[in-house]
This record gives C-alpha cells, structure tokens and sequence, in this order.
C-alpha cells in the first residue's frame, strides 16, 4: 500500500515539474534528478523482493551434511 501511495505521488510531482515557477526559480532539474532517484531505487526495491519471492517458492537445495566449525 505505501508503495501505491509513493507511486501516485511521485507521478503527482512529476506531473508538476513543468510549473513555470518551478522551472524559473531552478527546481524542476533538482526535483526530477530525485525523482528519477526514487525511482531506481524502488526498482531496485522490486527486484529484490522478487527475489526474496522466488526464494521462499522455492525447493531448497540439498547440500548434503553440513557440519559446524
């Protein structure tokens, strides 16, 4: 859920980079850097829970008998 709300709102932001006030006092190029930013960061995000995915779905591999140290 937070996900969806980060989303709509970074779309909302995106949306209004093109204000003239922003772009004339400078900001539109600050903000979309960091909206450009979150957004690989919630790719990365993704990736990673997708991984996590597949490896809870998954068989576990069988490494024989494992000692400890």
């Amino acid at each position: 859920m937070g996900d969806a709300i980060l989303s709509a709102l970074a779309s909302k932001i995106m949306g209004n980079l093109n204000s003239p006030i922003l772009q004339e006092l400078g900001l539109a190029g600050d903000l979309k850097t960091e909206l450009e930013n979150l957004n690989m960061l919630r790719t990365i995000q993704a990736v990673l829970q997708d991984a996590e995915e597949k490896q809870r779905n998954s068989e576990p591999i069988n490494c024989g008998k494992i000692t400890a140290i």
